[in-house]
């Protein structure tokens, strides 16, 4: 309906029967429900964002279940790869871990580009892409534009194009201040991210995050576990374990083993005469050297303890 300064409106309508001096009439009553349709477009945005909340909170949980379960750092990858896929309304996705050493982005998972990242985007550096930038600021970073945005990495810039993306989102994964990595996704369309799309990611990014900080600590200690922690040989347990699965394997092919057994001869003069810190430093040239000498006939080389070293043939 129209008002009378021209405007429209959403209106009701009812009508009613009447009978006036024998005649029967049609009372039209015009009302105007513009608020009412308001009220009602508000309360459907309100309920279908909490079936989206509630939906990412499922697909959230159901990943922290799974990840919880999962102890080596490829199965963490897929599993957020494969729950991104669903996610994210795109089938292209990425996910990079920082290499503190070279200082740079390693490709460690990625789906949808055609195997163009693993030939041109295997590894971004820090300054000057849109990946480094995220993890610096701590915060998800849009491209509406790889064409033309400079933050996307040049060399990467055209294996995106050619598999008909046009932009992005890079989101950090960082975990208590410490930078790991990060989750990149590429659109066939324009990156609109509300408010429910980027609470989600943020919290799959802490929930990814943690992950990885957990099994690295995992194989921090199972490393400890079985090595000598001034040396970094294997230690006597570890001795055990790959004497038994070597050996196991070889007698049944009908091969043999051999285990040397070897100590050094005036160690304890060495500590006596020159400090313990000095025979520390001469236990720690043992093993490359027995390594150098035995070359690929070597399997493992384990330190017992004290001067004492034996090397699994």
């Amino acid at each position: 309906h129209r008002r009378c300064d021209g405007s429209l409106f959403d209106a009701e309508v009812s009508l009613n029967a009447v009978e006036i001096a024998g005649q029967r009439h049609l009372i039209a009553t015009v009302r105007d429900v513009s608020a009412r349709k308001r009220d009602e477009a508000e309360l459907d945005r309100w309920r279908q964002e909490v079936l989206a909340r509630n939906e990412s909170l499922r697909l959230l949980n159901g990943l922290s279940q799974r990840l919880h379960g999962t102890r080596g750092l490829d199965g963490i990858l897929q599993e957020t790869g494969a729950m991104l896929l669903g996610l994210s309304g795109t089938p292209h996705v990425a996910i990079y871990l920082l290499d503190r050493e070279r200082g740079v982005l390693e490709l460690a998972f990625d789906h949808g580009f055609e195997g163009q990242l693993t030939q041109f985007g295997a590894t971004l550096p820090l300054a000057g892409s849109l990946s480094g930038l995220a993890l610096q600021r701590g915060e998800p970073l849009c491209t509406s534009d790889i064409a033309g945005d400079e933050r996307v990495e040049p060399a990467l810039r055209d294996p995106l194009l050619r598999v008909g993306t046009t932009s992005g989102v890079v989101v950090p994964l960082i975990w208590q201040g410490e930078p790991l990595g990060t989750i990149n996704l590429a659109y066939e369309r324009a990156c609109t991210q509300g408010d429910i799309e980027r609470e989600t990611l943020a919290s799959l990014s802490n929930t990814v995050a943690l992950a990885i900080i957990n099994v690295r600590h995992l194989d921090s200690l199972a490393f400890q576990a079985r090595h000598d922690v001034l040396t970094g040989l294997a230690n006597r347990a570890r001795l055990h374990e790959r004497f038994e699965e070597i050996a196991e394997r070889t007698f049944e092919a009908g091969g043999e083993v051999a285990l040397l057994l070897l100590d050094l001869n005036h160690f304890k003069e060495i500590n006596d005469t020159l400090g313990h810190h000095i025979g520390d430093r001469v236990l720690t040239q043992i093993g490359p050297r027995l390594r150098e000498f035995c070359g690929d006939r070597c399997d493992l080389i384990s330190r017992l303890g004290g001067d004492e070293f034996a090397v699994l043939v």
